[in-house]
């Protein structure tokens, strides 16, 4: 990607990308439906040398991941029968325009 940014160059929040642009979406991912949490959209003044190409990343964090909380001796099915939900896991995707 050839540009020239005219100002700072903007840092992606979660992939930590230096780029012109970017936009930040983080999603919840229930059974059925999923809903965004989060979303976010930054960009700053450039010069496109050749054709700008955004780029995605993403991440998918499932719920089963591990997290210390006070829940963590207990096991899934013994959270499932204190905390009713379908939540699956949370997405976390950026869209940025990078540069060399």
């Amino acid at each position: 990607m050839k540009v020239i940014p005219l100002e700072e160059p903007l840092i992606s929040p979660f992939f930590k990308k230096k780029c012109v642009y970017y936009r930040i979406e983080i999603f919840a991912i229930y059974e059925g439906h999923t809903e965004i949490l989060f979303e976010e959209e930054r960009d700053i003044e450039y010069i496109p040398l050749e054709k700008p190409e955004i780029k995605t990343y993403e991440e998918r964090i499932p719920l089963n991941q591990s997290v210390k909380d006070p829940f963590l001796l207990y096991t899934a099915k013994d959270v499932n029968r204190l905390i009713r939900t379908d939540l699956i896991g949370i997405v976390v995707r950026e869209r940025v325009i990078e540069f060399a």
